[in-house]
Order: C-alpha cells, then structure tokens, then sequence
C-alpha cells in the first residue's frame, strides 16, 4: 500500500523577521495567517487554502543556494506578478539566469525566479501552462 503525502508548509529561516514578512505580504501578496506556535520570532503566510510558509526568525542564510534548491508557487497571472516583482525591484529571470526573462520549462509551463531578501530561490509557475 503507497502512503499518500500532501505538502502542508514550508519553512525558511530569515535574518530579519520583519523585512521578510513585509516581502513575503507585499511584494507576493500573501496573507498572514494566525501563528499558532505561540513564538514571537515566527510568522505564518497562507498559499492558497491549506499551505502556508513558516518564517522563522535567526540566523538567516550567509550564502547563496543554488538555484536548483528553490521552492515553486503558481499564478494565474504571471504577467502581474512580474509586475509586482519590478515596482518592488526585485530582480528576476529565467533558470539560466537571463535577467527579465520567462523561462520555459521541459515540461512546458512558463516561469521565472527569484530571491527573498535572505536569498532563499522562489520560483512562479504560470497555472495556465501547467500540464
């Protein structure tokens, strides 16, 4: 009998608390939702209806990851969310590094990346090409 597995969070530590929350809530636009740990150096933000990203506040990352180590969000609106990410001014491309550039992926769907401000690699996915 195969186990059935759902991704419920995701959790980044970040070097200051405060600047990722606001990157994360109005750069991505996704709402804070009830931390339900009780620590003050964590915050929650909800992806979708049953998601969340789990900020927690401390050392952060001193380097780079590659971008291979990423985590992905879809839009249906990529045009918009590029937009978003320019007045913000915040860098992005695609995989190969072409900055401004959608990236098309080998199994068709359209998306770029870019980095929060401890350089953790976010990718959008276009909904609308996913197969």
């Amino acid at each position: 009998m195969s186990l059935l597995l759902n991704l419920n969070h995701i959790s980044i530590e970040v070097s200051d608390l405060a600047a990722s929350s606001r990157f994360y809530s109005e750069v991505l636009g996704l709402r804070e939702i009830e931390n339900k740990t009780g620590f003050s150096f964590v915050r929650w933000f909800g992806i979708g209806d049953t998601h969340a990203i789990h900020l927690i506040g401390g050392q952060g990352t001193e380097q780079t990851a590659p971008k291979a180590t990423h985590f992905a969000l879809t839009t249906d609106d990529l045009e918009g969310a590029m937009s978003r990410l320019t007045d913000a001014g915040v860098p992005f491309g695609d995989y190969a590094g072409q900055a401004g550039k959608v990236g098309v992926r080998g199994d068709g769907a359209r998306s770029i990346y870019f980095q929060d401000p401890d350089h953790h690699w976010i990718e959008i996915v276009d909904a609308g090409t996913l197969r």
